[in-house]
């Protein structure tokens, strides 16, 4: 997805999943506020808040949420790897 898609205003399943890995793993991984990452996906902070609380909930449940945070955490240790090589 581009830039553009994940600040549109779309709400399909798609666009918003790439919104809620946005989230997380800015937040979590690396560290941006909310406030960060509400600017790069056109959001309110407290809309950012709300999109992460949902996410987490449905990672536990949601196997294809799992599958692409899965991929995504295979990309981002290989890349870390090639820093060090």
């Amino acid at each position: 997805l581009s830039l553009e898609d994940v600040s549109s205003v779309s709400q399909s399943k798609r666009v918003t999943l790439a919104r809620s890995m946005i989230a997380y793993y800015g937040h979590y991984h690396a560290k941006y506020s909310f406030n960060d990452i509400s600017a790069v996906v056109a959001r309110e902070p407290a809309s950012i808040s709300k999109t992460l609380r949902r996410h987490l909930k449905c990672s536990k449940d949601n196997g294809e949420v799992k599958q692409v945070m899965s991929a995504i955490e295979k990309r981002l240790s290989l890349s870390d790897l090639d820093k060090w090589v």
